[in-house]
């Protein structure tokens, strides 16, 4: 998935959240309206839990979308943080220092 497709989705995603965002609203105010009974307020709480952590795989999925990219040796993009993490421990340059083929670090390294 390209950065522009992957950002179209996020904004359709958004969104919906914005649509589950405003019944929850409706949700609760009738609940108020209602007395807040109890059973109803612990269907709404887990309903909320459930937004909540929808929200959240959002909120990192648009921060992943975002970053600067970067190719590794082998053609995979990863994003520049986690480019970043690597690069102290470049594989071309221990692949030598080990002794092992580039297919052999690959493979250890689960990119192969």
């Amino acid at each position: 998935m390209t950065r522009q497709e992957s950002l179209r989705y996020l904004a359709t995603e958004a969104k919906c959240l914005a649509e589950e965002a405003r019944d929850l609203s409706k949700e609760l105010r009738s609940l108020r309206a209602a007395g807040l009974p109890v059973d109803a307020c612990a269907t709404y709480r887990q309903k909320l839990q459930a937004f909540t952590e929808l929200v959240a795989n959002h909120s990192i999925a648009l921060k992943w979308t975002s970053q600067p990219r970067l190719e590794t040796e082998s053609g995979r993009r990863l994003s520049a943080k986690i480019a970043s993490w690597r690069s102290p421990l470049s594989l071309s340059n221990h692949r030598s220092l080990l002794g092992f083929t580039k297919k052999q670090v690959f493979v250890f390294s689960g990119a192969g």
